[in-house]
């Protein structure tokens, strides 16, 4: 069995992801991981269950130990799994363990949506005011921006749930078209209320009533 970490966040194949460790239990998975080499999965935990679809995480470096035992890691994403049988604990350890299969991506996305999309993300940050700047490549993929555009938790596990980048691609044009017009709408009513009660004048009339 393979160990797991539930974490209310979303990992995806190729994204480094920096971890503070204090639980026993994941300091042991941990450091079977380091001594290994070995991999976990990482799985997100939404609404008090944990999901069935996750990241096969490998830990990179470790970049402190602590002295009370906590470590700073750095781990990278390999591969989308499904999690097919799970066991809490797994046998003799500390941490739940489960029995994955790799899931195949289908990586081809359309050059038109990317296009589409780079456009939507530029309109995004410029709303929002970003201070730093989001960096899309020529070629990129829906993983590489997903944590950078404002998708909520269940969003951004449905796109790792997606077994191909067409459908990834439908899922953020979705999102960004739907959330540009309420950011410019909150833009507009900051601005009407940064007029802290100060209202235009208007010339009087000469009609009579």
């Amino acid at each position: 069995m393979t160990g797991i970490f539930p974490l209310q966040m979303v990992s995806y194949p190729g994204e480094l992801i920096n971890l503070h460790i204090f639980e026993e239990r994941y300091k042991q998975l941990i450091q079977e991981c380091i001594d290994g080499p070995a991999h976990f999965v990482m799985v997100a935990y939404i609404e008090d269950r944990i999901m069935p679809i996750g990241t096969l995480m490998s830990v990179q470096e470790l970049v402190q130990r602590h002295e009370d035992g906590r470590m700073d890691i750095r781990c990278r994403g390999h591969a989308r799994c499904k999690i097919t049988d799970m066991a809490n604990p797994a046998p003799q350890k500390l941490y739940a363990g489960a029995e994955y299969t790799e899931i195949k991506s289908d990586m081809e996305g359309d050059g038109f949506k990317y296009d589409q999309i780079h456009a939507l993300v530029l309109r995004f940050q410029e709303l929002i005011k970003a201070e730093k700047k989001i960096i899309i490549r020529d070629e990129f993929s829906i993983f590489e921006i997903a944590h950078k555009i404002g998708l909520s938790l269940e969003q951004k596990y449905q796109l790792l749930a997606q077994d191909d980048e067409l459908s990834r691609q439908d899922l953020v044009i979705d999102h960004l078209q739907n959330i540009i017009p309420v950011i410019k709408r909150i833009e507009e009513t900051k601005r009407r209320i940064s007029m802290n009660g100060h209202f235009p004048s208007y010339p009087s009339s000469d009609i009579d009533f």
